[in-house]
């Protein structure tokens, strides 16, 4: 029987292929034409941020228990752990200062190995967490509400009315989704 690391682990090696597959298709539709071009780069920014918040959440499983898949519908983590990432980018610093420096963990780590002859597990939770808290710090990652930006103006040449396009993201709650509006 497959234990919960190996179960872990094999999904996120799937959502990682998964979102490696889309941007291998984006990169062949981008050379198409301007408007696949401009959707494809889009499309990207919201895969970079897909892709570090699953790096996030798989960090986050080395010192926690609490991740939820929707196994029933998408297959995208539940929107608490979304609503829980968010939370932790916007507070990561203040928690990093509670939390000892990388090189700080580590000597103290082989010092317990070293005096105890045990596993420091406590310790290895600490400098788990504080690698997820540097990643939800200074990633962009895919969050509840993404604000709007425009990126192309233009004036429509038959109705000489203006013509905006816009994207945002929305990760939605009730489907666990994450969605992008263009």
């Amino acid at each position: 029987m497959e234990t919960d690391e190996g179960q872990a682990g094999r999904y996120f090696k799937a959502i990682g292929s998964a979102l490696d597959g889309l941007n291998v298709f984006l990169l062949a539709r981008q050379a198409t034409s301007q408007r696949d071009d401009i959707l494809a780069g889009v499309i990207a920014e919201y895969i970079a941020r897909l892709e570090n918040s699953f790096a996030c959440w798989q960090n986050k499983l080395a010192f926690t228990d609490t991740f939820k898949i929707s196994r029933a519908e998408s297959g995208f983590p539940v929107f608490q752990n979304v609503l829980e990432l968010d939370n932790d980018n916007r507070t990561a610093a203040e928690r990093l200062l509670t939390i000892p420096s990388s090189t700080q963990l580590r000597a103290d780590m082989a010092d317990f190995i070293l005096r105890k002859k045990e596993f420091p597990a406590a310790l290895q939770k600490s400098m788990a967490e504080r690698i997820y808290l540097e990643a939800a710090q200074k990633g962009e990652l895919f969050k509840p509400y993404i604000l709007p930006r425009t990126i192309k103006v233009g004036v429509n040449s038959q109705t000489k009315r203006p013509s905006y396009m816009v994207h945002w993201g929305v990760f939605d709650g009730s489907a666990n989704l994450p969605m992008v509006y263009l």
